[in-house]
C-alpha cells in the first residue's frame, strides 16, 4: 500500500529548503489571509492572536464570529457601520476580542477603524504600537480639530483612534453631541467601525457608547461572568434601544 501524501511545505521543510514561517507565509497568500512576519510580530501586542497564532483554534473562532458579525450587522446603511464591543466586567476579554476582530474585518479588503471608547483605561495603542499623545478624549474636549485617527503600520486596511489622555470627565465627553456627530462622520468613511467600552457593571459611559452605534456585541468570560451580570448588562441595553446581537464567549 502507497503511503499517504504529505503536505508539500511539511516536505520542503524536511527537506530545508524553507522554513515554517516561509511555509506559513506561503499558506497565507494562498488563502488571502492577512500573514505578519515573525520577525515583525514583536511590534504587537501578544493579545493580537490572529497575528500570533494566524492558523489557532482561537483564530478561527474569532473569524467565525467575523462571518456572523457580517452577516447579522455590518452593511450598507450608514447607521449599521459601527459596533460597540461591551462586557459587565473588567477582564472579560472586550479589547481582545475588539482588536482581534478589527484585524479581521481589515483583512477583507475595507477601511476598518477601531475607535478606543475607554477613556478610563484604554490601551489599544499599546496593542498596535500607536502613539498617545492625541486622542479620542483630545478630539471631545476640542483641543484637536479633527479626530486623530492613524493607520497601523504593517496591517493594510486597519486604523486606530486611540483614547488619548485619560480625563477627568469621561462620561461628560462620551454624552456630548460631538461624539455622536464623529461617528456619523466616520460612517462615511469606513466600512466597518469597532468601539473598545469600558466596564459597564462600574461605568455608565459604555452604554452611551452603545447607543450612539446603535449595535454592541456582548463579551463574557467563562467560568468567571455571572448569567445574571450578562441578563443585566443586556436589559439595561435594550431599554435604552442600544441593540444586543450577540454574546463571545472568552475561554482565554
Amino acid at each position: 500500500q502507497a503511503p499517504a501524501p504529505r503536505p508539500f511545505g511539511q516536505c520542503a521543510i524536511e527537506l530545508g529548503l524553507l522554513s515554517q514561517p516561509q511555509v506559513d507565509h506561503a499558506i497565507a497568500i494562498q488563502h488571502d489571509s492577512l500573514f505578519v512576519p515573525e520577525a515583525e510580530r514583536h511590534l504587537f501586542g501578544r493579545d493580537l492572536v490572529v497575528l500570533h497564532e494566524p492558523f489557532s483554534a482561537q483564530a478561527e473562532a474569532l473569524r467565525g464570529v467575523r462571518s456572523q458579525l457580517a452577516m447579522r450587522w455590518f452593511d450598507d446603511q450608514l447607521e449599521k457601520r459601527a459596533l460597540a464591543v461591551v462586557s459587565p466586567a473588567t477582564g472579560d476579554g472586550r479589547t481582545h476580542v475588539c482588536a482581534n476582530l478589527a484585524i479581521l474585518f481589515a483583512q477583507l479588503g475595507e477601511p476598518t477603524l477601531i475607535v478606543d471608547a475607554d477613556l478610563r483605561g484604554g490601551c489599544m495603542h499599546r496593542l498596535f504600537g500607536i502613539d498617545n499623545a492625541v486622542g479620542l478624549s483630545s478630539h471631545l474636549s476640542r483641543r484637536t480639530t479633527a479626530a486623530p485617527i492613524r493607520a497601523v503600520p504593517g496591517i493594510d486596511h486597519l486604523h486606530l483612534l486611540p483614547c488619548g489622555p485619560l480625563p477627568p470627565n469621561p462620561q461628560e465627553l462620551l454624552s456630548r453631541a460631538q461624539f455622536a456627530l464623529l461617528l456619523e462622520e466616520l460612517a462615511h468613511v469606513y466600512a466597518y467601525i469597532l468601539i473598545d467600552t469600558p466596564a459597564a457593571a462600574r461605568h455608565g459611559e459604555s452604554a452611551t457608547v452603545a447607543v450612539r452605534a446603535s449595535g454592541c456585541l456582548m463579551v463574557v468570560r467563562r467560568n468567571r461572568t455571572r448569567i445574571a451580570e450578562a441578563q443585566v448588562l443586556a436589559d439595561g441595553l435594550g431599554k435604552l434601544s442600544a441593540q444586543v446581537i450577540g454574546a463571545v464567549v472568552n475561554e482565554h
